[in-house]
């Protein structure tokens, strides 16, 4: 905000192109449904030990942000009886696959916990932090 950069989240340098970012995103995207918040808290810890501080936190955050709003906008749409926004993820992945993945992510984990549902800095921190299952 300092800087007056107002679209530094469209314009953020992420490393999208790194092989094992690629590799691993692409190996989530594939996982199975059971199972899925074992797997997206192991790619977590993955990529929190990969990618740079910064980079791991803009994953989560847009993960979190736009993942949680294309939840809810997920939910409408079933409700209103119409197809849910889904977004296919291929190579070159972009910021739009966070929102895809962070929306399975956070279904998954509020099919665990719904509680997650009425406390978005919890759900937040969760998916921060994940632990070994």
């Amino acid at each position: 905000m300092k800087a007056g950069n107002f679209s530094w989240e469209i314009d953020y340098p992420f490393p999208y192109d790194d092989e094992y970012f690629s590799d691993a995103t692409e190996k989530l995207n594939n996982a199975p449904g059971a199972n899925l918040t074992t797997h997206f808290a192991n790619y977590h810890m993955e990529m929190k030990a990969r990618l740079k501080t910064t980079d791991y936190e803009y994953l989560v955050w847009q993960e979190w942000k736009e993942g949680f709003a294309r939840y809810i906008e997920n939910l409408i749409r079933t409700k209103m009886k119409m197809s849910p926004n889904k977004t296919e993820l291929i190579r070159p992945f972009d910021r739009v696959g966070f929102y895809e993945l962070g929306s399975r992510y956070i279904r998954a984990l509020l099919e665990a916990d719904n509680s997650l549902a009425h406390n978005l800095d919890k759900l937040f921190h969760v998916m921060f932090e994940p632990r070994k299952n």
